[in-house]
């Protein structure tokens, strides 16, 4: 059955997918098609497993789209100071919104409590498929035939691939990616924390592996992501409770005092992606579709959302010069844009990880007094601290 032409279809219904929609759903005739419809009804007193560190520029796009008020009233935890410190010497590092000119660093929120808001405000402006899959990509000189595996056919002037690291439209369409295996597998998980987070986001660098412990809205309950490398997440995976407790407890120096499990532990391993271009002929590459990125500076989200904002740049000034917004030359502005922006966190979060990662000495003194010289000089920090 053949669908009346959208001018915009985003396969994939996650934050980065849900905020295109958003933002351009005023404008434009907007489907969104999704494998899995989300469940959102959590309980209460539950904190969901996955978490962001959104930036102000992230805040500023959730303003612009409508929907911050919203998840602002839900469980938000914001942050105005980051401890970075070296658990091999006795170096260390303290962000605050100071350095960049901010009310706060950022702010914690679950990734359910987002996509539940951007979820419910796209059903209401976008026509929602889901749960359905594609299962053929038909390229036209003016367009794209999306075939649903419920047999209707979405046409398209212009199809975005926002479904994920593991992006079946990436896939269909034979765009290379360069991946490579970080190394490490992350360890997720809420724990209780004897003393209060007090808001202060910390996290503790050492030779297999950073720990990040992120507060969030209850005051003795953080989000932690510890990536190890594999063969010690396996040993912290295969501990029973208790002595996960205490091996997190003296991992984190006792900081925050005793640590224990809130949740089940999750894990997967950390993979670096990074699409060989962006644009496929009518199809855009957004978010982890188009790069993934080691969690320890917590800037994958917020990568996708600069995705975002940068393609909707593109297509509000073509629309507002009576251009073609899918011409290519419209639509390589996004691809320079983003990949600009991606390689640079992408080439610095390389080099942050085989810093902290390296056992020789010299490495080791030389970060110490490189990290102390950082934290005396304001602008500096800022630098490294996204706005």
């Amino acid at each position: 059955m053949l669908m009346n032409k959208y001018d915009l279809t985003i396969v994939g219904g996650g934050i980065v997918g849900l905020s295109l929609a958003c933002a351009l759903s005023s404008k434009m005739r907007i489907a969104v098609v999704e494998a899995r419809t989300p469940e959102f009804n959590w309980h209460s007193d539950s904190f969901g497993l996955r978490v962001s560190a959104i930036t102000p520029a992230s805040r500023r796009l959730f303003q612009n789209i409508g929907v911050w008020s919203v998840i602002e009233n839900d469980r938000v935890a914001a942050y105005d100071e980051m401890l970075v410190f070296d658990g091999e010497s006795e170096g260390s590092i303290t962000f605050s919104s100071q350095d960049i000119g901010e009310s706060t660093l950022g702010h914690i929120i679950e990734n359910r409590v987002i996509q539940k808001v951007l979820w419910e405000k796209v059903s209401a402006s976008c026509d929602v498929f889901s749960p359905v899959k594609f299962t053929d990509i038909i390229e036209k000189d003016n367009g794209v035939q999306l075939v649903l595996d419920d047999n209707r056919v979405v046409n398209t002037s212009l199809l975005v691939a926002a479904d994920g690291a593991f992006s079946a439209v990436r896939k269909f369409l034979g765009v290379d990616h360069k991946e490579r295996d970080y190394g490490h597998t992350a360890i997720v998980a809420n724990i209780q924390c004897e003393k209060p987070h007090a808001n202060i986001a910390r996290q503790r660098f050492e030779k297999t592996g950073p720990l990040a412990l992120l507060p969030i809205s209850d005051p003795n309950v953080c989000s932690i992501v510890w990536s190890q490398t594999h063969d010690e997440a396996q040993r912290l995976l295969g501990m029973d409770t208790e002595t996960f407790n205490r091996a997190i407890t003296l991992r984190f120096e006792s900081r925050l005092g005793n640590l224990q499990l809130l949740s089940e532990r999750v894990h997967f391993p950390l993979l670096y992606r990074h699409a060989e271009s962006y644009l496929h002929n009518k199809c855009i590459f957004v978010g982890d579709a188009a790069h993934t990125i080691h969690p320890l500076a917590g800037q994958g989200l917020n990568l996708g959302l600069g995705d975002v904002s940068d393609l909707v740049n593109v297509i509000d000034f073509a629309v507002e010069k009576q251009r073609d917004f899918t011409a290519r030359d419209t639509l390589r502005k996004y691809e320079r844009a983003a990949r600009a922006r991606n390689v640079s966190m992408l080439t610095a979060m390389d080099g942050f990880r085989l810093l902290f990662g390296s056992e020789n000495p010299y490495v080791l003194h030389a970060r110490s007094q490189g990290l102390s010289f950082f934290n005396n000089h304001r602008f500096l920090k800022s630098l490294f601290v996204p706005a």
